[in-house]
């Protein structure tokens, strides 16, 4: 299962990113392998509004909202790694994935910073 961050979806969307191919590669293939995915109305809400109904009709898509176990690794993931601004969004998405057990698509390298989560980082692959 796979949580992919805004960042991503931004590199997809911009022909112009030098992660452009990259991330369309990551969302493509695994929509191609039928691995599930979570849908966050926050990541939506975020950049994704123009593709939202596609991606929550998805047949792979499980709707992903906040819970009291997820909001409890939240508030641990931001007592830790002692957060502020984007990182309290960070550590929402981190807590939301490792509460689903899923991977967290990035490229950004600071989600690696949550112990417990499994992160995949663009551009870090071989």
């Amino acid at each position: 299962m796979r949580l992919w961050d805004i960042d991503l979806w931004v590199y997809a969307f911009r022909a112009d990113s030098p992660l452009h191919q990259v991330a369309i590669d990551s969302i493509q293939g695994s929509l191609d392998r039928r691995e599930a995915f979570l849908f966050n109305p926050g990541i939506a809400s975020s950049f994704l509004r123009l593709f939202a109904d596609v991606l929550e009709s998805h047949p792979d898509a499980l709707h992903a909202d906040i819970d009291e176990m997820a909001f409890g690794i939240f508030k641990h993931l931001s007592r830790v790694a002692d957060g502020q601004g984007n990182e309290i969004h960070d550590a929402f998405l981190a807590a939301l994935a490792i509460r689903h057990d899923a991977l967290m698509v990035t490229a950004d390298r600071g989600f690696q910073r949550y112990k417990g989560l499994q992160v995949e980082v663009l551009g870090d692959q071989p």
